[in-house]
C-alpha cells in the first residue's frame, strides 16, 4: 500500500477505529496544522477544552525519513477504506508521533506505530509494524 501525501491544508476530525495506547479510551480527535509549519500537526481530543486533555504531535515524515517507506497491511487498509467496501484506490496518509526532546535530546519520532489515516473516510488507526526495522525513537533531522 503506498501511503499518500498528506497535505498541510488538511485539517478536521479524525476517527480511530481502536483507542491509542496510553491516550484512555478516546477514539475522535481533531487534527489540526501547527501555524508556521509545513509538515506538523496537532491532535487533540475532539470537543473538550484546550489543555484539559491528551495532545499529541504528529508529523508527515517524508522531509525527515527519506527512506521511511512502512508496508501498511492490506486488512488495515481496507478497515480504513470507505464503508461501502470500496477496495480499488484505498489512499492513505502516514504520520508519526513526534516525542519532544529535552535537555539532552532533541525530537525524535516514532517510526515503529505510525499513525494511518485515510483522508476520504477520515478513520485512523495505529499500526504496529511487527518486525520491522524502524526504531521507537528515530532522531529528527531535516534530510
Amino acid at each position: 500500500m503506498e501511503p499518500m501525501e498528506l497535505r498541510h491544508g488538511y485539517a478536521g476530525n479524525v476517527s480511530f477505529t481502536e483507542p491509542l495506547p496510553g491516550i484512555g479510551s478516546y477514539t475522535r480527535f481533531q487534527l489540526a496544522p501547527v501555524e508556521g509549519t509545513d509538515d506538523l500537526f496537532s491532535m487533540t481530543v475532539e470537543g473538550a477544552p484546550p489543555g484539559t486533555t491528551p495532545r499529541l504531535f504528529l508529523l508527515d515524515p517524508a522531509q525527515y525519513f527519506l527512506d521511511y517507506a512502512p508496508s501498511i497491511p492490506r486488512d488495515v487498509a481496507v478497515e480504513l477504506a470507505d464503508a461501502d467496501g470500496e477496495e480499488d484506490a484505498i489512499n492513505l496518509a502516514v504520520l508519526v508521533v513526534v516525542h519532544p526532546g529535552d535537555d539532552n535530546t532533541g525530537p525524535t519520532a516514532n517510526l515503529l506505530a505510525p499513525i494511518v489515516l485515510s483522508p476520504e473516510t477520515r478513520r485512523a488507526r495505529q499500526v504496529v509494524l511487527e518486525g520491522a526495522p524502524w526504531p521507537l525513537r528515530a532522531p529528527l533531522v531535516a534530510a
